[in-house]
């Protein structure tokens, strides 16, 4: 059964339910009319998810569209790049648990973007996940060890994050609904300015992936250019 956006709490965990399809889309954003808030335009699709999977924890809630943004149970490598983010249908998904406060501990959110969720209280630990500004990370004691706070987090299981960007106050996420004017067509041919509202996990290209993708665009080009003039060679023969 989806979930009604009233009911919807930041750490919510969810699974993937489509009453449509036997898949849910997950996507990397999605634009919306002031006017007209539930005919939105998607943007790319980063995964297909069957039913019935477990996908992660509401991290945001955009209330006018019934979009939330969900941190991934397992990161997606979607165009050379592990995307830790999407963007669902509330009417895609449906709660398995809400999130409790386990007692002597206290909610804590990320204050920085791409902080690593370590499986040790060490900079040499191994990487368990990661959590961008305005993300709740889970729950904590408070109490550091080796610059690290140990949390129950909120993905589930337990991990550790360096103390400096943990923060019991929600700050405002870098990732923001941004409202712009653009030009529209309505039906009958008249030209209009509205005001659209777009959201996006914030998870693009970063410089080391626009010189990867540039050199295999290059490699490719190279060696489709090398098979043509082989194959005009032989032609010729």
């Amino acid at each position: 059964m989806a979930i009604d956006v009233k009911s919807v709490r930041i750490g919510m965990s969810v699974k993937t339910a489509s009453p449509n399809y036997g898949y849910v889309k997950l996507y990397d954003g999605a634009d919306w009319d002031e006017d007209s808030p539930t005919k939105i335009d998607f943007g790319n699709v980063v995964k297909k998810m069957n039913n019935g999977l477990q996908l992660g924890i509401i991290q945001d809630v955009y209330e006018e569209s019934k979009l939330v943004k969900v941190q991934l149970y397992k990161p997606i490598l979607y165009m050379l790049k592990y995307r830790a983010n999407v963007i669902v249908p509330l009417s895609d998904i449906s709660a398995i648990s809400t999130p409790t406060v386990v007692s002597g501990t206290k909610n804590y959110y990320c204050t920085g973007d791409s902080v690593r969720i370590r499986n040790g209280a060490s900079l040499t630990a191994t990487i368990k996940n990661q959590v961008n500004k305005g993300d709740l990370i889970g729950q904590s004691d408070g109490k550091a060890t080796n610059g690290f706070l140990k949390f129950n987090l909120a993905l589930g299981g337990v991990g550790y994050v360096s103390a400096q960007y943990c923060s019991l106050v929600k700050p405002s996420p870098t990732v923001q609904v941004v409202k712009k004017s653009v030009q529209k067509t309505t039906s009958t041919g008249e030209t209009k300015t509205v005001e659209v509202s777009s959201v996006s996990t914030g998870e693009g290209w970063s410089v080391k992936e626009l010189i990867i993708k540039g050199a295999i665009t290059a490699f490719v080009g190279f060696v489709t250019v090398k098979l043509l003039s082989g194959i005009f060679k032989r032609g010729g023969n």
